[in-house]
């Protein structure tokens, strides 16, 4: 899911909530929602949040690909 890929990207960099929130001018609530699947944040906020992340949008909200259907 989309929170699960997004906390996995921010502790690959090591970035804390609070921290990745400062970042990108969002509060660390909103981050931990967003971890915990609460809500998605909109489209401007998923650019924001990829370029902290050093990711693509794409690679951010793409979803693992099911290898037991391939």
């Amino acid at each position: 899911m989309f929170g699960t890929k997004m906390r996995y990207l921010r502790k690959k960099i090591k970035l804390s909530q609070q921290k990745l929130g400062e970042e990108i001018n969002i509060p660390q609530t909103t981050i931990s929602d967003w971890e915990n699947n609460k809500y998605l944040p909109n489209i401007n906020e998923a650019v924001k949040l990829a370029a902290a992340l050093g990711v693509s949008v794409a690679e951010l909200i793409e979803q693992p690909k099911d290898t037991k259907t391939a």
